[in-house]
């Protein structure tokens, strides 16, 4: 099987990109290991997959809405 391309993008609280990395990995296991080690360097990571977003991951809890 041939890795797959992914974007792993960093975001601030906000939720504007503020770094955007692209590599291919085996599986979304491998991608979402590679971005929950990009959480402490970011408010929001979010892993996308083509154009599907695979996950958005929080250094701390959204608020939630009222």
């Amino acid at each position: 099987m041939f890795p797959m391309n992914y974007s792993i993008c960093l975001l601030d609280k906000a939720g504007r990109t503020q770094r955007t990395r692209f590599g291919p990995f085996d599986d979304d296991v491998a991608a979402l290991a590679q971005a929950r080690s990009e959480v402490p360097d970011a408010a929001i990571v979010e892993v996308w997959k083509d154009d599907h977003l695979l996950a958005r991951l929080f250094r701390e809890p959204p608020e939630a809405a009222l």
